[in-house]
């Protein structure tokens, strides 16, 4: 497997003040990890690139060149969404390399595990690839008694991606701007606050805060992460586990606030970070294909 060359692994502090030099000093470091990310994004397409290039796939005709016909990603999730939005950039970018058709196929549901399994039983040609992560190979298998498929033994690593964080989010008129308001607030009015998410790595987030925080805040479950978006922004829900690539435009317009950053490191200042809970969660991304092919 290539090394991932997208890895943000910052905390960056994002979290909303009523100090108005603190709040341009946020804005400006939001910036520049959306920057960071940006160029991050070019690297991993090389990486890919060359991954793809040094792919070699059974055939039956052992002179054909691969790629001799299109090639299918298939993304587990909705549209719109991180994952879907960094397997379209790199499939314009491969269809461009090796004038072949580069195919996204959205194949979203039940925890992303519809698209993986779909995956999994594909023919072993080299002609159908897995958009995966996280969700797909970690989250999601943990939360099934008998997951549909086998993360490791049906699927063969290709390319890693990259490596990016979330934030949990809140509407502005909500009367906190900090996680540890937030905490008071649910503690005060027990089940009034909801959480939602669109992947199984949001839905580990909420647990877990709900859990090591012993908080009584409803799960609401959507298709992707953008539509729990949406209703965070018609306020119908209070709070939602967000990607950077998908929450951070909206931090810097003032649409959404970041209460605390999920990662690993003590980086966050003590009103950002989620320090009691003690969460470190990073969505990692990468190609996959079906077993028995080397890469």
């Amino acid at each position: 497997m290539q090394d991932d060359l997208l890895h943000q692994d910052s905390c960056v502090k994002i979290s909303a003040t009523n100090n108005d030099r603190r709040d341009r000093t946020r804005h400006q470091k939001v910036g520049a990890f959306m920057i960071g990310v940006r160029r991050a994004l070019s690297l991993t397409i090389v990486t890919v690139i060359v991954a793809a290039a040094s792919f070699s796939a059974p055939s039956v005709n052992a002179q054909e060149k691969w790629p001799s016909r299109p090639i299918t990603l298939v993304v587990p999730v909705g549209a719109g969404t991180v994952t879907d939005v960094a397997g379209r950039l790199l499939a314009d970018h491969l269809r461009e390399v090796f004038g072949q058709p580069f195919v996204v196929e959205n194949r979203p549901g039940a925890g992303a595990t519809l698209g993986a399994r779909y995956v999994a039983r594909a023919a072993p040609d080299g002609y159908t690839f897995l958009v995966g992560g996280n969700t797909t190979h970690s989250s999601t298998p943990s939360l099934f008694k008998t997951p549909p498929y086998d993360p490791v033994a049906d699927f063969t690593p290709v390319a890693r991606i990259g490596k990016l964080g979330q934030f949990l989010s809140t509407n502005p008129q909500q009367p906190f701007k900090t996680v540890q308001d937030m905490v008071a607030f649910a503690r005060a009015n027990p089940g009034k606050l909801s959480y939602g998410h669109g992947n199984a790595s949001g839905q580990i987030i909420g647990e877990t805060l709900k859990h090591k925080l012993d908080l009584n805040i409803l799960r609401v479950p959507y298709a992707s992460n953008p539509t729990a978006l949406t209703d965070l922004l018609s306020n119908n829900i209070q709070l939602v586990p967000i990607d950077y690539l998908n929450g951070v435009p909206l931090v810097e317009s003032k649409r959404i606030v970041a209460l605390a950053v999920a990662c690993a490191s003590a980086r966050p200042a003590p009103s950002t970070s989620i320090k009691h809970a003690k969460i470190a969660k990073r969505k990692i991304r990468f190609f996959m294909i079906p077993p028995s092919l080397n890469a």
